[in-house]
């Protein structure tokens, strides 16, 4: 739950935000999610989970597409202001053992169907062998897909003054002297 905690907190959902989880799991994202005020897309392939999340929120029609190609499956008029994941870290539909990119194609898919100017926050593991192994290529990817939907924005970031940000790091950040 801290860690389901963590991840609402850093996405910052208002009551104004439509909050997709497109491998919705259990719910415990969503439940959080709505608790703060947002409303919710869902999303989940595995039988047993979708129906728990239809149990869970009645209200709401739980679709259930491989997240991994959640942009392509979506109805077009489901375009979220934020997208909460807990991709799985190394499992794809209908490919058996392991794959290296399974994180990255879950955010890359999230990311196309996201809204301009829109939140992820993402739970991935410190040692997925994606991360580790070929990561540039599908971070550079994922990379020029974000700067391709945002028209024309340059890959740089420009904080405001009073503009809150949350930044959750999960090792040990060495930052040279400004000016040195």
């Amino acid at each position: 739950m801290p860690l389901g905690l963590a991840v609402v907190t850093a996405a910052a959902i208002t009551p104004d935000d439509i909050v997709l989880e497109p491998s919705a799991g259990t719910g415990l994202l969503a439940i959080l999610a709505s608790m703060v005020g947002g409303s919710l897309i869902l999303n989940e392939l595995a039988d047993l989970r979708a129906d728990l999340l239809a149990s869970l929120f009645p209200a709401i029609t739980v679709t259930r597409f491989d997240a991994a190609q959640i942009d392509d499956y979506l109805d077009p008029a489901a375009v979220p202001s934020v997208v909460l994941m807990n991709p799985p870290f190394s499992a794809m539909t209908n490919v058996s053992g392991r794959t290296a990119d399974a994180v990255f194609r879950h955010i890359a898919s999230a990311l196309n169907r996201l809204a301009p100017g829109g939140r992820l926050v993402a739970i991935t593991g410190a040692n997925v062998r994606a991360l580790r192994q070929g990561a540039g290529d599908s971070i550079s990817q994922t990379g020029q897909q974000i700067v391709s939907r945002q028209l024309n924005i340059a890959p740089t970031l420009t904080i405001l003054r009073g503009f809150p940000v949350r930044v959750i790091v999960t090792r040990d950040l060495v930052l040279k002297p400004y000016g040195g």
